[in-house]
């Protein structure tokens, strides 16, 4: 029986035994067409990203179906710790960890893909490495000021859950740095800093 483990403000997330179920219910505040349209859109959006991340060959949940009317995508569980329970409770190397997960975003970025919501409760530690969840802001990209838009996010909500690993985002970046365009993504991250400090 299907247990409900994560409840959002755009999605609930159920687990069925070894399978997760997405669901996007109706909005109320929205016109029935344009509600019924943008969860469609959402939902066709998500599995593409998903099979867009696994080409790219990022570990991501496979796609068990999908059901656009219900507004639902079933996935595999991915077994794991999320990796904000890894670096809070973990006694696992965190440098070797954040190096390998500053590489796989940096795949991510290389492949024209951007998260669009990287936060360490969407990254998992698996027995086979980082695994990412949780697609429904993602897109295709070639931008530098996307990449650097979907770096500086992560870096806020990194340095805010886990401001006691010194290093750790130095880390990130030193495996982020096997992305032939890090040196740009970092200058932009620095012009957009000093952009919102002068608003």
């Amino acid at each position: 029986m299907a247990r409900l483990i994560y409840q959002g403000a755009e999605a609930s997330i159920w687990q069925d035994g070894q399978t997760v179920i997405k669901e996007r219910k109706p909005k109320n505040y929205r016109h029935p067409l344009l509600d019924k349209k943008l969860r469609v859109q959402r939902i066709r959006n998500e599995a593409s990203m998903m099979s867009r991340f696994q080409r790219a060959g990022l570990q991501v949940p496979k796609i068990i179906g999908s059901d656009e009317k219900k507004g639902i995508i079933e996935m595999e569980l991915i077994k794991g710790k999320t990796l904000k329970e890894e670096l809070i409770k973990g006694k696992e190397n965190k440098r070797n960890l954040l190096i390998e997960l500053g590489k796989q975003i940096a795949i991510l970025h290389n492949s024209g893909l951007v998260h669009g919501d990287l936060t360490t409760s969407n990254i998992f530690s698996t027995r086979n490495g980082i695994a990412f969840i949780d697609f429904g802001l993602a897109s295709m990209t070639q931008r530098i000021e996307d990449f650097a838009m979907d770096l500086l996010v992560f870096k806020k909500t990194f340095k805010a859950t886990h401001s006691r690993i010194k290093l750790g985002w130095d880390w990130i970046l030193e495996g982020y740095s096997s992305f032939d365009k890090a040196k740009q993504v970092i200058e932009q991250i620095t012009k957009i800093e000093k952009r919102a400090r002068y608003l």
